[in-house]
């Protein structure tokens, strides 16, 4: 039996569906959604890819052709504008077609046309399957922990760390530090100090 994707309602990989590009890259079905003059959400299939560091080159490329083209807009005034833009060009690189060939789906500037809370419902997804995909191993058991700390002290440096997936490490990191200060070997004033700070 399959083990379920982390974080998918127990879905194995092969009920996410997922095609590969010409290109090579995974594409992820999804759905951009908006609410229509009646207050319904109304649903266009999409395909989804990750960006990957060209996307965003490109994207920042369109969003400094896109500013230039506002008269009014000043590059230190409206900093924080210019980076939302680049995201919606980023964003909109993103978003293929449903049906072959997955083209891009519709320019930055249509794509800025959608409201907000749209735009974030998709790229929350997006942000979970860029998770997804990535090769490092997440930290799921207790059993992992204990064999990731085993690995860094045999080896005498923080190598193994790099094996797990990025956002975890700092939690690794932190929690090898917590069971160090309740090592008997650790000074009586640290442990004390130790028991009486609550967990996070």
């Amino acid at each position: 039996m399959t083990d379920g994707v982390p974080g998918f309602g127990g879905a194995s990989w092969e009920e996410l569906e997922l095609i590969r590009h010409e290109s090579g890259r995974l594409l992820f079905p999804d759905k951009l959604r908006r609410r229509d003059e009646k207050g319904n959400v109304v649903e266009t299939k999409v395909r989804v890819w990750v960006p990957v560091p060209d996307d965003s080159v490109r994207a920042r490329t369109e969003a400094r052709g896109w500013f230039k083209a506002q008269k009014d807009l000043d590059p230190d005034r409206d900093k924080a504008l210019f980076e939302e833009m680049e995201q919606v060009c980023l964003l909109a690189r993103s978003l293929r077609t449903y049906e072959a060939p997955h083209s891009q789906l519709m320019q930055h500037g249509e794509l800025a046309g959608y409201d907000e809370g749209g735009l974030k419902d998709i790229q929350e997804r997006i942000n979970a399957y860029k998770a997804l995909i990535d090769p490092r191993e997440p930290i799921t058991t207790e059993d992992a922990f204990w064999r990731m700390l085993s690995e860094v002290a045999r080896k005498g440096d923080i190598l193994p760390l790099l094996d797990i997936v990025g956002h975890e490490q700092p939690s690794c990191i932190v929690r090898m530090a917590r069971e160090a200060l309740r090592s008997p070997t650790a000074p009586s004033w640290l442990r004390s100090a130790e028991t009486s700070t609550p967990e996070p």
